[in-house]
């Protein structure tokens, strides 16, 4: 059984997934009624998890099938709250424009160090 706390999906919010290595995996539908309190989750959630990875450092894939509006832009303050040093890979299928194009914002706007990834 894995020391991490994780946070199960829901039918409006993504899985969110960490590995002992440092690895964050958030995938699934981001459509929650309250935002602002899904991510205030994941952080602590996130805080909890560093203090038990050796080098204190992760790594975040993101692959959502769909965002709503006003999550999008709690997703991009969750974003610039994190550190620097995090490294962010935002994937997404080649079919999808929409989420592509929003990895493509968050990239210009929010995080240069963000990877985009085809699948």
């Amino acid at each position: 059984m894995s020391d991490f706390q994780n946070i199960q999906a829901t039918d409006y919010s993504p899985n969110v997934l960490f590995e002992e290595t440092g690895l964050v995996n958030m995938q699934g539908e981001l459509r929650t009624s309250n935002p602002e309190a899904f991510f205030v989750t994941v952080q602590e959630c996130l805080s909890e998890n560093l203090k038990k990875i050796s080098n204190n450092k992760c790594t975040i894939h993101f692959r959502f099938t769909y965002i709503g509006s006003s999550n999008a832009s709690e997703l991009f303050k969750f974003i610039t709250s994190l550190h620097k040093e995090t490294d962010l890979v935002w994937k997404f299928d080649n079919y999808d424009d929409d989420i592509k194009e929003l990895g493509e914002i968050i990239k210009m706007g929010y995080a240069p160090n963000l990877v985009l990834e085809e699948l």
